[in-house]
């Protein structure tokens, strides 16, 4: 069974599009969904109706990898998948996550293109398809065979952001092994929208630099915060 956890801040239009179609990819699959909602919701997300399988989970503390944490815990299935409110899946999601645990992996990847799409952004997501330095964004919907994921012992609170980069060395540290799959979501290019390629894609950079140089996670939040803009960058502010 696949349990499919969504950590969500006023989402509701994203989930609108997303969750119909996990329920339409998921023919001849077990799965469930929560949705992981922060403490400050306010857009009725939970009051959405019609959607198999779906439950939404008010957590008491915010912060994506609590989030996270929180809906692993309350999950039912073998393997946990951790996906954005604002991706847009294929329909062989289900097919591709079989594909690759076919092959004895314990955890996979997607790759993944942008959308709307535009050419600098095609270099983007060229590497995604690739193992490399930035392998284990969140963006690539982290699915890992729960046993596993507990025994990493989850995401850690404390990372307020890159919690994704975090976990996912300590899993390569543990020899996890791994793949990514080639069959690619579609991922939302709104941070792009309030601010310029050149803009994200240093920020980023830096972020990343000072993550490795080992700098506060709270400290790296603030700098994301101050360098860009964006309704779903004040949000975490």
């Amino acid at each position: 069974m696949y349990s499919i956890v969504i950590p969500a801040l006023n989402e509701k239009e994203n989930l609108v599009e997303l969750l119909p179609a996990i329920e339409c990819a998921a023919k001849g699959h077990s799965y469930e969904v929560l949705v992981a909602l922060a403490p400050q919701n306010d857009d009725g997300s939970e009051q959405m109706k019609g959607a198999e399988g779906v439950q939404f989970l008010s957590c008491p503390l915010a912060g994506r990898g609590v989030q996270m944490n929180f809906g692993a815990a309350q999950a039912r299935g073998q393997v946990l998948v951790f996906l954005h409110a604002d991706t847009r899946i294929s329909s062989d999601f289900f097919k591709a996550m079989d594909r690759v645990r076919a092959k004895g992996n314990q955890a996979g990847l997607f790759a993944f293109d942008f959308y709307p799409p535009s050419p600098l952004l095609k270099i983007n997501a060229y590497f995604t398809a690739k193992k490399g330095l930035f392998t284990g964004a969140g963006d690539q919907c982290l699915f890992i065979e729960k046993t596993v994921f507990k025994a990493l012992g989850g995401f850690k609170p404390e990372h307020v952001l890159m919690e994704d980069f975090e976990f996912f060395d300590r899993m390569k540290k543990s020899g996890t092994p791994y793949d990514i799959s080639p069959s690619r979501l579609q991922v939302s290019a709104r941070k792009y929208q309030y601010n310029s390629y050149l803009r994200v894609n240093a920020v980023n950079m830096i972020l990343f630099g000072l993550y490795k140089m080992g700098v506060r996670p709270t400290r790296l939040k603030k700098i994301y915060c101050r360098l860009l803009k964006g309704p779903q960058i004040q949000q975490l502010d």
